[in-house]
Parts: structure tokens; C-alpha cells; sequence
């Protein structure tokens, strides 16, 4: 990831890996990624394991909508 990619990033996810190596099986992660649109299109940037301090911000403003299994975060002027 690059440095000026963060202002950009609006969301965030986390993922974990199973390992298919016989020697080394098990699960590899968790693994973060940032999300932000450009030009239309979605754009993922791998951040890595641990969180840089201004996206522990962003992290804080999510939150769940009812039903939903993903957080969610709200847009830019827009209350939880």
C-alpha cells in the first residue's frame, strides 16, 4: 500500500487464509485491505496485518445495519 492511498480508502476488511502446504497447514492471517473508488471502479490495496493509525479511525466509525453480516461505514456527513 501506498502512503497517499489512505486518505482515499472509505472501508475496510479483514480476511484469514487456509494454508494448503502439507508441511505447513493451518491458517495464515488475519490480513487487512482498504477499498476506495476511483474512476467508477472499486479499488483494493492490501494494508497488511497490522492497521496504520489513521485507518484504527475509520475502523472505529463502522457499524452493523440490521440483518447485515458485514460492517459498514457511513458516508461522508451521514450519522450511523
Amino acid at each position: 500500500m501506498k502512503p497517499e492511498d489512505i486518505p482515499k480508502i472509505t472501508s475496510l476488511s479483514q480476511r484469514t487464509r487456509q494454508r494448503h502446504d502439507p508441511k505447513h497447514h493451518g491458517i495464515e492471517g488475519p490480513f487487512w485491505r482498504g477499498h476506495y473508488r476511483e474512476n467508477g471502479k472499486r479499488v483494493t490495496v492490501h494494508i497488511g496485518r497490522l492497521l496504520p493509525t489513521p485507518l484504527l479511525a475509520l475502523l472505529k466509525r463502522a457499524y452493523r445495519k440490521p440483518g447485515a453480516k458485514q460492517l459498514t461505514w457511513p458516508k461522508p456527513g451521514e450519522k450511523p
